[in-house]
Parts: structure tokens; sequence; C-alpha cells
């Protein structure tokens, strides 16, 4: 981290952060002094993002997020706001697999719900 750079927000949660564009965000939020707190489905791409992150300065927390069984995802989640208050969610997961959400409408139904 640059000298004169102080982060913005402390403690921040991403989700969806085992891949893809979650696993970028977690990088890019990567500074010294951010607790990031990482949610993914694949414990050993969601590793080796904690890894990058934490070589990159962020004290780094994660746990395997399934946001298709929503009720304990969401306790999760509140579990983790209450420990660590969140000062910024990047909710980027996934819900369901690649089916388009015009072939299954309960998708965008979920998603509000989250």
């Amino acid at each position: 981290m640059e000298p004169n750079v102080t982060p913005l927000f402390h403690s921040i949660l991403v989700t969806g952060a085992s891949s893809g564009v979650g696993a970028e965000i977690a990088k890019a939020l990567s500074l010294q002094g951010v607790t990031l707190v990482l949610g993914g489905r694949d414990a050993a791409r969601l590793q080796a993002v904690a890894e990058v992150c934490q070589q990159r300065g962020a004290r780094v927390i994660h746990w395997l997020a399934d946001f298709d069984d929503l009720p304990p995802a969401l306790a999760t989640l509140a579990e983790l706001d209450r420990t660590h208050s969140f000062a910024l969610a990047v909710l980027n997961a996934g819900i369901g697999d690649s089916d388009s959400p015009l072939e299954r409408p309960e998708i965008p139904a979920r998603l509000a719900d989250i």
C-alpha cells in the first residue's frame, strides 16, 4: 500500500468472491487496514483469493456461502455483520446455475429477497 492511501471502508463484505468479478473486486479492495469478509462456493478458489488479499495487506475472513440455501446464508451474513459491522457490502453471489432468468422466473424474486 502506498503510504498516503487510507482505506475509505474498514470492513467490507464481498460475496461471490471465489471467482470472476467477485474475486477481482476482493483483490482490488485489499489494502492495509481493511478487513475483508469473503463468501464463495468453491473452497479451494476462495482460499486462493483470500491468500492474495492477505498478501496485499488485508485481514481476511472467509466462509463457504451458498445462496441457493437462503435462510442459513442470511443468518450467517447477519452474524458476520454484527461481528464486523460492514461499511460496504458487495453482493456479487450468483443464485442457481447458468440458467437464464427467463428460463427460471423464480430467480429475480430470490435476488430481491437477498
